[in-house]
């Protein structure tokens, strides 16, 4: 039998996600199944491939996290120059440095913490010996709204309202607000990216504002 009849004779399918019964055409084709159909519909697998992504993201800003703190304060003050549009030269990021910092880095050290943070996956290195940080694109937060049974969704919104302790309700509101907290610092972390790309461009005049931009985000 092939994958096409197969899929051909299956008409309905439950997802064993959301609970549903729904059309062959709401299921990506798998032809490791003996219906030929991936086994969740096509919101259901979305969904799940949106988690592993912001799992995902959340683990490297945790790693880049802990491997900015480890670097010594030169070594944060050579990564804060590095640009974020075109790559640079040592030369080019040592005399931006002094030029924000007011003191110049040795050319030798500013090489090593280069290397290190390539190593590191922190920077770029298209060109030999010239540096740049990769650029982050500004994305929606992903949604990470479960698809549900409409049925289902009913009943459990009625089940929680007639059983529900206040001890659970707020256990719930906890929980419904560390996943608003989360999302906030997703967004949080996407507009700082977007200010140290804008900051590259501005002229003096609109530093001033940029600064105050930065301060707001930074009492979030």
């Amino acid at each position: 039998m092939t994958d096409a009849t197969r899929k051909t004779r299956t008409t309905k399918k439950r997802c064993p996600s959301c609970l549903e019964r729904k059309n062959a055409d709401c299921f990506h084709s798998d032809s490791t199944k003996p219906d030929g159909l991936h086994p969740y519909c096509k919101p259901c697998k979305k969904y799940k491939a949106n988690l592993r992504k912001l799992e995902q993201q959340l683990m490297n800003d945790a790693k880049f996290k802990s491997l900015y703190q480890g670097l010594a304060s030169v070594g944060q003050k050579i990564y804060k120059v590095v640009p974020i549009s075109s790559p640079w030269s040592i030369a080019q990021i040592v005399s931006e440095s002094y030029r924000i910092n007011g003191s110049r880095i040795p050319t030798q050290t500013a090489a090593e913490y280069l290397n290190i943070m390539v190593d590191n996956g922190m920077i770029l290195e298209p060109k030999k010996g010239f540096f740049v940080r990769e650029k982050i694109a500004i994305k929606q937060v992903l949604s990470l709204t479960k698809p549900v049974h409409k049925d289902e969704a009913m009943q459990s919104q009625k089940a929680k309202e007639s059983d529900a302790s206040p001890l659970d309700l707020l256990s719930s509101s906890l929980s419904a607000l560390d996943a608003l907290i989360a999302q906030a610092q997703t967004v949080k972390k996407c507009l700082e990216s977007a200010a140290l790309e804008i900051e590259e461009k501005f002229n003096s005049g609109d530093m001033a504002k940029l600064k105050q931009l930065k301060t707001l985000l930074k009492d979030l």
